[in-house]
């Protein structure tokens, strides 16, 4: 699994280190975390499977919590949130009619064939607090 990570501020993003093991970028994290505090970025990461690697339930709530981070407005507003990548279709949702902020995260294998969401092999990850509509 090959890790990328980005300092992102309202102007772009650009890439400040990469990584070939997750353990490695794991390890390097709280200084990277602490850099990008000091020069008032925020931090992101993208994960690049090898082929034929599976993603862990970790790095998926990993792929996911960036999402959030970086999508919160948009996931509010729509209230069923969708995101594709080649190998993972990730839904955030609410599903009460009045939001009470607790969203569901469910993320499902892309068929590699078909290119479609296959919905035999989903897995729901921990709800998580994103907040409620204004």
């Amino acid at each position: 699994m090959k890790v990328a990570v980005y300092f992102e501020a309202k102007a772009g993003a650009h890439m400040v280190a990469q990584f070939d093991e997750e353990e490695t970028y794991i390890a390097c994290f709280p200084a990277l975390e602490q850099l990008a505090m000091l020069k008032g970025y925020t931090i992101t990461e993208s994960l690049d499977q090898m082929e034929g690697e599976e993603l862990t339930d970790a790095q998926l709530q990993m792929e996911a919590d960036d999402l959030i981070a970086k999508y919160k407005d948009e996931i509010i507003k729509e209230g069923d949130w969708w995101w594709g990548t080649y190998t993972h279709s990730f839904n955030i949702h609410c599903l009460d009619e009045e939001c009470d902020g607790w969203y569901n995260v469910n993320v499902y294998k892309v068929d590699p064939v078909t290119g479609m969401d296959n919905y035999e092999w989903m897995i729901d990850l921990p709800r998580v607090f994103i907040g409620a509509k204004a």
